[in-house]
């Protein structure tokens, strides 16, 4: 054995000093392989061990916890976090660089390094990392991760004014979304003509600037094809964590709304840019026993009318983000739709429904499933779809 002095003491404070020499063994006293440190007796073995002796059992604190704490400028401080990931590795178009982001009920984070691919969207993880910040953004910088064996989870986009998007401070690390126009002046591009960012006013007048890194595309096309559609004055929806970035070559950063995916910037109907508050009701209007109406419910509870007429013939349905939702005029044809419709669907879509409106399409009709963050249909809806375009 090397070194003067071996010993261990707790001290009163519940500390514990370790004395010992520069080595506890010597290196010609360990018969292994360079890269094997399974020796009971290796260097590293023993110094593991004195390790895992001291390590503290961390308390699991709310990511609000954490911001709190980051708010107040603890950094370096040590947190072990659980949450559901809003944006990870598993899409390769869709991937930050060296980063994720994890939510839970009380707020949002990035968490940085994590490179790791194959990290899908609503899957949790534990993080155990200290707080810092990059560029005025917070971070938890990873110290140890685990992949929980728990049921995934998927954050749908909270909708949110532009006000209180840009409210990083409450908000930061969140999963938003946002609607209204693109504001005049605002929209600047990366050197191959692909859209940079833009700005959003809402109809408060106030603004929520959108972000996209030169690296993120859509999960669609695997392109960043926005600048087609993203002109000013557009009515738009568009979806991003809030993120502190530098503006040009200041090094003063403000609060955006970083894109994960460029499919999630779409353009919006007059009416649903006219009505976004998420408190509107329609009414289901029928004129006798035998007609339906086709009430939709849209996101956040909007409620489109339904009007029917004469015959059982289906009437308008309303528009929605959110819910059973069917897009597209009908018209009389011995009770089916005839027109081209589109179904959007997302996982709170009943399926019965879905299926009910497969039976009201006529055989020349045409019609377009429209699936939203990352749905799944179920199986028998996709084997009775295809059992109906088969006709």
């Amino acid at each position: 054995m090397q070194g003067k002095a071996h010993g261990c003491e707790e001290t009163v404070y519940g500390g514990t000093i370790f004395s010992a020499g520069g080595v506890f063994l010597s290196d010609f006293e360990v018969d292994a392989d360079v890269d094997d440190y399974a020796l009971p007796y290796a260097n590293r073995t023993i110094a593991e061990n004195i390790l895992d002796a001291v390590k503290v059992e961390l308390p699991v604190s709310t990511i609000s916890e954490v911001r709190q704490a980051g708010n107040e400028g603890n950094r370096g401080d040590v947190y072990r976090v659980q949450g559901y990931v809003t944006s990870g590795t598993a899409i390769e178009e869709n991937t930050f660089f060296d980063c994720i982001y994890i939510q839970d009920e009380t707020g949002g984070l990035d968490i940085f390094p994590y490179s790791e691919g194959g990290l899908e969207i609503g899957t949790k993880i534990e993080i155990i990392g200290y707080l810092a910040d990059y560029q005025g953004d917070l971070e938890l910088k990873v110290m140890d991760y685990t992949i929980l064996d728990e049921k995934p989870y998927v954050y749908e986009p909270e909708l949110m004014s532009c006000a209180d998007a840009m409210d990083y401070e409450t908000n930061g690390g969140r999963l938003i979304k946002v609607q209204g126009t693109v504001k005049n002046g605002s929209l600047a591009y990366n050197s191959d003509g692909t859209l940079a960012q833009f700005v959003v006013l809402d109809e408060n007048g106030n603004e929520a600037k959108v972000f996209i890194d030169g690296y993120i595309f859509s999960s669609v096309t695997g392109k960043n094809e926005l600048a087609s559609i993203v002109k000013e004055g557009s009515p738009v929806s568009a979806v991003g964590l809030l993120y502190m970035h530098p503006e040009g070559n200041s090094d003063e950063s403000v609060a955006v709304l970083r894109v994960r995916d460029c499919a999630e910037i779409v353009l919006l109907s007059e009416d649903e840019d006219n009505d976004n508050s998420g408190n509107n009701t329609g009414n289901g209007n029928t004129e006798d026993n035998e007609n339906t109406g086709n009430g939709s419910t849209g996101g956040n509870g909007n409620t489109g009318s339904g009007n029917t007429g004469d015959n059982g013939n289906n009437g308008n349905a309303g528009n929605g983000n959110n819910g059973d939702s069917v897009n597209g005029t009908a018209s009389d044809n011995n009770g089916q739709v005839s027109a081209d419709t589109t179904v959007d669907i997302n996982e709170n879509t009943g399926w019965d429904k879905v299926i009910d409106l497969f039976n009201t399409i006529a055989d020349d009709g045409n019609i377009t499933a429209v699936l939203h963050n990352y749905t799944i249909v179920p199986k028998e809806v996709i084997n009775f779809a295809r059992g109906k375009a088969g006709k």
